[in-house]
């Protein structure tokens, strides 16, 4: 895979006022699987203010699709030092990332937690699986990624043309239970214990329960706004619901695999109520 960090040239002298900043002090990520509610989670905490901008910055195809160019980096550690000066907040850096970009834009774990096996540590995933499968195949086959990218026509179209196909959703449900267990097993060698979060318990936490949760986990200060709005929406319909609730149906005993082999996962979800 070509770097993403060729092609463009370096404004030497914004690269240099760059690095003149004092990058941040208290850093965390948040590692999490595809449709897990992440943008929106990110979103809100950039909303708030003060836990800096955790998104996907660390996604190969950002990287390559301008972020490199505008952080003036002229490689990967020279990226990520300007990420913790430009993307901070108030001395705090937050990103957000998965096990497979963990991979392509790191190469291996272990470069990636030399470099932030230290961060306060956040685990997202969903904990309907299934649903979760739905939605990634409702995205593949509509390109529609999120209501904040769509106007209402786009909506339409996609919810017209999004059809069932269990083979897609199977193999969705096997490899998001692979980056689970993947991720899962490299937080075990690094010796990590984080914050275990899952969509559902978010969204019933809301927005400000949210900002509230992170700032007690990163020991950080100060009042919650209440007016924390956004663009992200919910993007499943009853259709999402239907089609879940009939591969559940038709898959008994792939189900039942699925459910065991996510049960000591499950229980260890933060109790948020």
């Amino acid at each position: 895979m070509q770097s993403p960090f060729k092609g463009y040239e370096i404004n030497e002298t914004r690269h240099a006022n760059i690095h003149k900043m004092a990058p941040a002090k208290l850093e965390y990520i948040i590692y999490f699987t595809p449709r897990s509610g992440s943008s929106r989670l990110t979103e809100v905490l950039s909303q708030a203010g003060g836990m800096s901008l955790p998104g996907e910055c660390f996604n190969p195809a950002l990287i390559g699709a301008g972020m490199a160019r505008a952080m003036e980096a002229k490689g990967l550690d020279d990226y990520i030092a300007a990420l913790r000066r430009l993307r901070g907040r108030d001395g705090v850096f937050g990103a957000q990332v998965t096990y497979m970009q963990i991979l392509q834009t790191f190469g291996s774990e272990r470069r990636f937690l030399a470099r932030f096996g230290q961060a306060v540590p956040f685990w997202l995933i969903r904990e309907d699986i299934v649903a979760q499968a739905v939605s990634i195949t409702r995205m593949r086959q509509t390109k529609v990624a999120h209501t904040a990218s769509a106007d209402a026509a786009a909506l339409d179209r996609a919810e017209t043309s999004f059809r069932y196909h269990p083979a897609g959703i199977e193999n969705c449900v096997k490899r998001m239970l692979s980056f689970e267990t993947r991720t899962e097993a490299m937080m075990k060698r690094a010796g990590m214990e984080p914050l275990r979060l899952s969509y559902e318990r978010l969204t019933a936490l809301g927005p400000e329960g949210m900002v509230a949760l992170f700032r007690d986990r990163l020991g950080l200060e100060g009042e919650t706004p209440t007016d924390l709005g956004g663009a992200h929406r919910k993007l499943g319909t009853q259709k999402n619901d239907s089609f879940a609730t009939r591969f559940r149906d038709e898959n008994p005993r792939f189900m039942q695999k699925v459910d065991r082999a996510r049960a000591d996962r499950l229980s260890k979800l933060a109790d948020l109520g």
